[in-house]
């Protein structure tokens, strides 16, 4: 899968010769979304992940927040 069009092309149903295709039946595009969402008492929280290897917590909080 390298664009949009490949996407479009998978078959919603298996097994027969005339299928529907994604793009036939969805609207394809590109966007960004939260890529995983936690729930903390019934509050939504987005956890971030970075590498911070060699840096102080100091400086890591600086650049995140």
């Amino acid at each position: 899968m390298t664009s949009i069009q490949d996407v479009e092309h998978i078959p919603v149903t298996p097994g027969t010769a005339s299928h529907p295709l994604l793009g036939d039946v969805a609207q394809v595009g590109y966007g960004t979304v939260v890529g995983e969402y936690h729930r903390l008492n019934g509050q939504r929280m987005v956890t971030l992940t970075a590498n911070v290897s060699g840096q102080d917590l100091n400086r890591v909080s600086g650049a995140v927040g």
